[in-house]
């Protein structure tokens, strides 16, 4: 390869990153505030459905107040690019390099989010000592620039964000199996995130009345 045509690869290197950095500018922040209101409540009621259950109004106040104790701590979150459906099914690898696909929802949101789409994936299950690995590892060559000031801050802002994910995912698949009559998710994976949820609220006992949606 010549000199020429190596600067010209290098230019258009450069001109594929600035139009990448210029999307990830424009990208939206994920939307946590509305969660309250909005797309959480829908969510649980998607889980009322399917589990059969009945929540009076000061029962849905408490859990509500819970709910805001997870919102906060995820605003609270450094902000960085989140794919939001950060599982191996979609990292592809060449065995030289990873490619992401499955990107169109991508968001700017707390840092934690996609590092709890991988470690507690759709597909298949760490134990919890593999999990609380991964977690020391990500502590050990965190960037400085997330501040994540301890082991025990990270351990609180993982389960928090696992937390809602697990609710949101559960609510989801519920939907989809009574409105999209899309029986294989809620069918196959329920049990897994079933396991999720309650494992997480195990760190965090505090959110344990969340446990009367799923037990």
């Amino acid at each position: 390869m010549t000199k020429e045509s190596q600067i010209t690869q290098l230019e258009k290197r450069a001109r594929g990153f600035r139009r990448i950095i210029s999307a990830l500018n424009d990208l939206p922040m994920y939307g946590i505030n509305r969660y309250i209101d909005k797309i959480l409540h829908v969510k649980i009621d998607d889980l009322k459905e399917h589990l059969k259950i009945k929540l009076d109004s000061s029962t849905f106040r408490s859990l509500s107040k819970l709910y805001e104790k997870i919102i906060l701590n995820m605003e609270n979150q450094s902000k960085v690019f989140t794919h939001r459906d950060f599982m191996l099914r979609n990292l592809m690898t060449n065995g030289l390099s990873i490619g992401l696909i499955d990107f169109q929802d991508a968001k700017i949101g707390p840092y934690t989010y996609d590092f709890v789409s991988l470690i507690k994936d759709t597909n298949f299950s760490w134990n919890d000592n593999k999990v609380n690995k991964y977690i020391s590892y990500y502590f050990e060559k965190k960037i400085p620039s997330l501040h994540i000031e301890s082991k025990e801050n990270l351990v609180s802002d993982f389960y928090h964000t696992a937390i809602h994910r697990h609710l949101k995912v559960l609510g989801i698949f519920a939907r989809l199996y009574y409105r999209d009559n899309k029986k294989k998710y809620l069918i196959n994976e329920e049990s897994r995130f079933r396991n999720y949820l309650k494992s997480s609220i195990l760190i965090l006992d505090e959110f344990k009345p969340i446990l009367t949606l799923i037990s």
